[in-house]
């Protein structure tokens, strides 16, 4: 009798008659195809413990032996016969490594569900006087990524009364994004950012540059300055608008996000990171419905790419078991309702999550049909593909494409 150890940071993952072993520690990997006998004992790797009992038999099995040995000349683990060991060793199951993950926190004890909420974004408006270029942006991108939404046909603000309590009911830790419309434009902004001006909150104001162009009030600009400052960049715009939007923000910390619909977007983002030598930016593409070769040839992933990226052992748990785009995550709309994504309908309004967080947060968790659950490895076509867990986790991209996997190896 023989005892098969596959280390801790090594991950398995079955699909159909295919079995695959994804090393951690340096993105090796190998896929196998094993026969029924052999497979059994992978399927108890894969399933129960990390440690097998392995039959003389099927230690002599030739098929059987080829795979052990692709397992430990990729150090992916040893086989050992149960003479040398007093008991059987112990492999911890992933559950426990995932315990002290930062990522997601599986607490079913009622006092600890709030631990689960990471990130809020939240929409003080949704109204503006700003003369927005590119209108299609501002009206849709908030469905792909946190974005303007502009609905000045039915005006709504948050009351700050409702929102100081929402806030309260939150964990310390939670990290806030405030949006509008025109956030600018919020009658109480100036309490709201007072007020967390010392808290332990992580804030980010989220300002599209037209607002910010259009902002003369030097306390405001002073008030927004002591926060971080994420400046939504559409096209098209001039160089000098970059340069007024440094001035003006020349004391803060910001970020220029650039929402990027094609190749000309994009080409014109590096000169302007170029020529002001930016140092914080990032690219965020809008599909607009007209550009999905720009999508194909710069969001979608190929084999390569999934190897490129080093996967820890606790994330590709967290694939498996929830979706890390939007696990822990809720969105305050300005008309007062809560949602995890505006693809779905309103979870509830929040005076009412304050009387009974624990209850939503507990069915987000059990509900595999939650945003927070629902995953590639759960969805067609993802759910035939080996490679699922290594992928990048379903977001609202593809709920806007219509396309669970913007990939180039599935079908």
């Amino acid at each position: 009798m023989y005892y098969l150890v596959i280390y801790s940071y090594v991950c398995l993952n079955k699909n159909g008659h295919e079995v695959l072993f994804y090393n951690t520690l340096d993105q090796s990997y190998f896929i196998t195809k094993p026969s029924m006998v052999i497979r059994k004992a992978l399927d108890l790797l894969i399933n129960e413990s990390a440690c097998v009992t392995i039959s003389h038999e099927l230690y002599s099995n030739v098929e059987f032996k080829k795979i052990l040995r692709k397992i430990e000349l990729k150090n992916m683990g040893f086989i050992e016969g149960a003479s040398h060991f007093k008991e059987k060793p112990f492999s911890p199951p992933l559950e426990l490594i995932s315990k002290n993950n930062e990522e997601i926190i599986f607490f079913n004890r009622p006092k600890h569900l709030a631990e689960n909420i990471r990130e809020v974004t939240i929409y003080l408006n949704n109204s503006s006087d700003s003369n927005y270029l590119n209108i299609n942006t501002v009206k849709q991108a908030y469905k792909q990524f946190n974005y303007t939404m502009i609905n000045n046909e039915l005006n709504s603000e948050l009351d700050i009364k409702v929102l100081f309590e929402f806030i309260n009911a939150l964990a310390k830790h939670v990290t806030f994004n405030f949006l509008g419309g025109n956030i600018l434009n919020y009658i109480n902004l100036s309490i709201l950012l007072n007020s967390l001006l010392d808290s332990s909150y992580r804030v980010k104001l989220h300002i599209h540059y037209m607002d910010l162009l259009e902002l003369a009030d030097i306390d405001i600009i002073e008030l927004i300055c002591k926060f971080n400052i994420i400046v939504f960049i559409d096209f098209p715009i001039s160089i000098e608008i970059i340069k007024e939007i440094k001035d003006k923000l020349k004391n803060a910390n910001y970020k220029l996000s650039f929402i990027v619909e094609n190749d000309s977007d994009f080409e014109l983002s590096e000169r302007i990171i170029g020529d002001f030598n930016l140092s914080s930016y990032n690219h965020t593409p809008f599909f607009n419905g007209k550009n999905l070769s720009f999508f194909k040839n710069n969001v979608s992933i190929n084999k390569t790419d999934l190897f490129q990226v080093n996967h820890s052992i606790v994330e590709l748990l967290i694939n498996k078991t929830s979706n890390p785009h939007y696990f822990g995550k809720l969105i305050l709309n300005s008309d007062g309702n809560l949602y995890t994504s505006f693809h779905r309908k309103p979870l509830i309004n929040v005076k009412e999550f304050v009387e009974n967080k624990e209850i939503i947060i507990n069915r987000l968790i059990i509900d595999h049909d939650s945003d927070w659950i629902q995953n590639k490895p759960k969805l067609v076509p993802c759910n035939k593909c080996i490679y699922n867990f290594l992928c990048t986790p379903l977001s609202n991209y593809e709920k806007v494409i219509g396309k669970n996997n913007l990939c180039t190896f599935v079908k």
